[in-house]
């Protein structure tokens, strides 16, 4: 429950993420993707969103509608072998996903739950990683779990989990000086408060 707490703007399934216990050296080793700050809505439904703004070397995850920092999840991404990864930081809980970011639109992908066993073992044997019922959990992510989880994409054990569009109608800073609920809220007020010029709304003819 944590986890879902940490993410309860970034709405997924468990089963879609990697519950991670240490990144080790991999955090350093990730960078920021600086394709990622913008809204983002979910598909089909679009009802989710949440905004990702630049905080120096860092990406904040924010709540748009409440002005949150969604309990300062980081997110750095790690690139192994050409793939994709998202790490995702927060006080009590750490998840990682396997992404695709093309133009506008972000996917995440999860472990086909028939094949999380040969995703496990795929290319080297490790105790690292372990098969629970929310999904799979890595105790410390490092070379041999980077492996599994690569080799196992290419061999199409993952499929896509949730799909986001950004929306690119709104004008979303990539970073913001001061990150805080009066900075998003005023941005959002902005929004809301722009006129919509219609027939009714024209003044009446002198």
């Amino acid at each position: 429950m944590r986890l879902l707490a940490m993410l309860s703007v970034l709405i997924v399934c468990l089963s879609s993420c990697l519950l991670v216990e240490d990144f080790g050296a991999m955090w350093d080793r990730a960078e920021v993707d600086s394709d990622f700050p913008g809204q983002w809505y979910k598909e089909p439904v679009r009802k989710e969103q949440f905004l990702i703004v630049r905080d120096d070397d860092k990406l904040i995850q924010i709540d748009p509608v409440k002005g949150d920092r969604v309990s300062q999840t980081d997110m750095k991404t790690l690139t192994w072998d050409g793939y994709k990864f998202l790490l995702l930081k927060g006080p009590d809980a750490q998840a990682m996903f396997y992404y695709t970011l093309e133009d506008d639109n972000l996917t995440l992908y999860a472990p086909i739950i028939k094949k999380r066993p040969a995703i496990i073992n795929h290319s080297v044997s490790t105790d690292n990683m372990i098969d629970e019922r929310e999904g799979i959990r890595v105790l410390k992510l490092d070379e041999d779990v980077m492996h599994n989880l690569v080799g196992s994409i290419k061999d199409k054990m993952w499929q896509p989990a949730i799909k986001f569009v950004r929306n690119i109608k709104e004008t979303i800073p990539e970073s913001m000086p001061v990150i805080n609920n009066e900075a998003v809220v005023e941005e959002e007020n902005k929004v809301e408060k722009q006129p919509i010029i219609g027939a009714a709304d024209k003044p009446a003819e002198k």
